[in-house]
C-alpha cells in the first residue's frame, strides 16, 4: 500500500491541548469529617444529599433507556462517596432499572444512607 493514498488515512500537525485544571486539581465529594483542614459537619452533607436524591427524582421520571442505567450508576458512586461502606446497599438501585422495576429507583437512597451512617457511625456533626 503506498504511503500517498489519501483515502486510508491523514496527519495532523503536532499540537498540545491547553491544560484546563490546576495540577492539583481534584474532584471531592463531601463526606463528614474533614475537608482540606476544615471540619465539614453532616448537616452539609445531607444538604448535597438531599439535592442529589431531587435530581435524581426528577431525571427517574424523565429519563428513559440507557441513561436510566448510567443514572442509577451514578447514583451508586455518589452513595459510595458520601456514605462510605453503607453506599454499598445502593446497589439495589442499579437491580431495579435492570430488572424493570425503575420506580422503585424514587427511594431518597443517598439522604437515606447518610442518615445511616450518621447515626450508625462515629462521625463529627
Amino acid at each position: 500500500m503506498p504511503d500517498d493514498d489519501w483515502r486510508f488515512g491523514f496527519r495532523l500537525p503536532p499540537f498540545r491541548l491547553p491544560e484546563f485544571f490546576p495540577d492539583d486539581f481534584e474532584v471531592v465529594l463531601p463526606v463528614p469529617g474533614r475537608f482540606r483542614g476544615r471540619p465539614v459537619g453532616t448537616r452539609w452533607v445531607l444538604a448535597v444529599a438531599l439535592l442529589v436524591d431531587l435530581v435524581d427524582a426528577l431525571l427517574v421520571l424523565t429519563v428513559v433507556g440507557p441513561a436510566l442505567l448510567a443514572r442509577s450508576f451514578v447514583v451508586f458512586v455518589i452513595s459510595l462517596a458520601v456514605a462510605g461502606a453503607v453506599g454499598l446497599v445502593a446497589v439495589w438501585e442499579l437491580v431495579a432499572v435492570l430488572i424493570g422495576y425503575q420506580a422503585l429507583t424514587l427511594v431518597p437512597s443517598v439522604t437515606v444512607l447518610v442518615v445511616v451512617r450518621a447515626r450508625y457511625t462515629d462521625v463529627d456533626a
